[in-house]
């Protein structure tokens, strides 16, 4: 069996619609439907082809991830979170290829699996990305607050560089 992933990129909307070729019995029950991701993305065509021999390569998507907890589902084998591979892919418009460049330890098949797992579970995947994105927002004010002293050593050495320069340039 030969599944076909076909990709089109237009300025509103980026479509994937997986087509089984030739029409056979398929020995998976996964479905194959209509994705859908708002962003935008150039208008091009790009084709994946994955020939499927046997019963070993259907995977069932949860296969792909580890959950910790309900607040942390990683990439199996990896220690990159969804909500790294999802914030790239919904905020910063990356297309998979992109993502899996940027994250050398996850593969392309990993990189769809993320995005197919959360256009099949959206409402519970944009709920953990909320409490992702304010958990990140509320330690980045906290180490604003109370800097380590690493960190206050390093402004101290940065302000005494900006000083010394301005200085010199009088």
């Amino acid at each position: 069996m030969t599944l076909k992933l076909e990709i089109a990129r237009s300025r509103k909307k980026a479509i994937a619609r997986p087509t089984p070729t030739p029409p056979q019995k398929r020995k998976s029950d996964r479905p194959l439907s209509l994705l859908k991701t708002e962003c935008d993305r150039t208008n091009q065509f790009s084709t994946l082809v994955v020939n499927l021999k046997s019963e070993d390569y259907f995977m069932q998507l949860k296969d792909y991830f580890n959950f910790l907890a309900p607040d942390d589902i990683r990439l199996q084998g990896t220690r990159i979170g969804i909500e790294s591979i999802l914030y790239e892919y919904i905020y910063h418009c990356k297309t998979p290829e992109e993502i899996a460049a940027q994250f050398h330890t996850v593969t392309l098949e990993q990189v769809y699996a993320t995005i197919l797992y959360y256009l099949h579970n959206k409402s519970e995947v944009n709920a953990y990305l909320a409490s992702w994105l304010e958990f990140s927002r509320k330690m980045r004010a906290e180490q604003e607050e109370n800097p380590s002293p690493a960190r206050l050593k390093f402004r101290q050495l940065k302000a005494k560089t900006a000083n010394f320069q301005s200085e010199e340039r009088v």
